[in-house]
């Protein structure tokens, strides 16, 4: 919520919790004493940051395409996307400054991102061989219920009325075939499963 409203305020809203969150990250993050095993943990962390910042942009654009209603013109997209850029590239920058800071202050060396890189593949390959997917998500420590709940109401508030009058009539239809998607999906997976072995 505060960040579709950030976005969406004419003024320097944006800036303003952009400052006020990464600054609380930097400062307590930068001058803490770290090992090598403590940065890996970090270095996760910000995976799963990332990944659900990805995802609330996603919800944010979604809520305000449904919001215009096809009104959206290339201003209108120009200035939402410069909006997401500028969410995206602090984000960037200041995990950027804080790795620097971590690893400078902490005298570890930078090639060590090398060896997590390998150690998370080890672990995604390893995920995969014994099909067990969730052992990446506990590893990186990203929890995907909450998120999905948020997805799942976020999308279905986006619907416009037409839309939840059409699923309100033909829900009868509508479940065995979505049922049926679901179990296409579950086939796919455990055939991609069986490739990648």
């Amino acid at each position: 919520v505060t960040l579709n409203v950030a976005i969406n305020s004419q003024n320097n809203a944006l800036f303003t919790l952009l400052v006020a969150n990464n600054f609380t990250e930097l400062k307590g993050q930068v001058f803490k004493k770290f090992e090598e095993n403590t940065l890996l943990q970090l270095m996760c962390a910000d995976i799963v940051e990332r990944f659900q910042l990805a995802v609330f942009l996603g919800l944010v654009t979604l809520q305000n395409l449904s919001e215009e209603a096809g009104g959206w013109d290339n201003a209108w997209l120009q200035d939402w996307a410069s909006m997401v850029l500028i969410v995206w590239g602090t984000e960037y920058v200041v995990d950027w400054i804080k790795h620097s800071f971590v690893t400078k202050f902490n005298k570890i060396d930078p090639a060590v991102y090398n060896r997590y890189r390998a150690v998370i593949w080890e672990h995604t390959c390893n995920a995969w061989r014994l099909r067990q997917p969730h052992r990446v998500a506990r590893h990186v420590g990203f929890i995907s219920l909450p998120l999905a709940c948020v997805v799942a109401r976020v999308g279905s508030h986006s619907l416009s009325p037409t839309s939840k009058r059409y699923l309100n009539t033909h829900w009868k239809v509508l479940l065995p075939l979505g049922l049926v998607w679901w179990g296409v999906l579950c086939l796919v997976k455990i055939q991609l499963y069986l490739l990648l072995l």
